[in-house]
């Protein structure tokens, strides 16, 4: 799968304006954080798709959890439930995330 990197992405942390492309190789498997008076967000174990960076170092990647919600929402209810890892481009824009590209493959 890949190296396990103790490595925390936080959402102030991802540059705006800027499609980034990740996999999440268990997303059943995710960390509620609710922090208090900041808010609710969730964790993934991921890695970046990037034809630049040739290993699969997993990390932590934290996203908002309404902004996650509401961004999938749009995408197609069976694809939404995967078996297997989802790899997907995401944008941060100001306060709101888009999604594209989302693709879900069944376990093997």
């Amino acid at each position: 799968m890949g190296k396990r990197e103790v490595a925390t992405i936080r959402w102030s942390q991802i540059p705006p304006n800027q499609w980034i492309r990740i996999v999440i190789p268990k997303p059943a498997e995710c960390v509620p954080i609710i922090i208090p008076r900041v808010g609710v967000f969730i964790g993934y174990t991921a890695y970046f798709k990037n034809p630049y960076i040739k290993d699969r170092k997993l990390f932590t990647l934290v996203f908002p959890k309404d902004k996650f919600d509401r961004a999938t929402s749009a995408i197609d209810p069976a694809k939404r439930q995967p078996t297997g890892p989802i790899e997907f481009e995401f944008l941060k824009s100001g306060r709101s995330l888009a999604i594209r590209n989302w693709k879900s493959y069944t376990k093997m």
